[in-house]
């Protein structure tokens, strides 16, 4: 095959590889994301006990980022917080809860510093002792005591 006509046709590859897709799709694909037990666990989409399963601990608190109230499920290892738009509960934060899950990088509690700087870089913003990635409409934010990570939450920005 001629070298004219392969690159030709990577090049409509590249342009239309996010073809199909709806904005609301891209727009997820544009941050982190955390996969767990072959469920991948989406900030900004609609929470749904189908996907995610009944087996978890529910509470409610006033909201301190939008209108109305904020709907927490704890399941064993992660909690899910919700918030109301458009008559839908979307995922806006996503907390792991102990070392029995990681983020898709391969961070867990319980790992280190350096554990998290080998994995995410040093491109973070620090304040106190929370170490914030930005990517797209979505943050991971990594507590760290003493060297060692004992906290790691999923943050959703959009409307924030």
């Amino acid at each position: 095959m001629n070298k004219k006509y392969l690159i030709l046709i990577l090049c409509f590859l590249v342009i239309f590889t996010g073809c199909g897709k709806t904005k609301e799709e891209n727009e997820k694909q544009n941050g982190y994301e955390l996969n767990y037990n072959d469920t991948s666990l989406e900030l900004g989409e609609k929470f749904s006990t189908k996907k995610y399963g009944k087996d978890y601990e529910y509470s409610e608190v006033k909201s301190n980022h939008f209108d109305g109230l904020d709907k927490i499920y704890k399941y064993k290892h992660y909690q899910i917080t919700t918030y109301r738009k458009d008559k839908k509960d979307l995922i806006y934060s996503i907390v792991l809860l102990d070392d029995n899950i990681k983020t898709n990088e391969g961070l867990k509690i319980s790992d280190s510093y350096q554990d998290m700087i080998n994995l995410y870089g040093d491109n973070y913003n620090k304040d106190d002792d929370l170490y914030k990635y930005i990517l797209g409409d979505t943050n991971i934010v990594i507590k760290i005591k003493d060297k060692v990570i004992v906290g790691i939450e999923y943050l959703y920005t959009m409307g924030l």
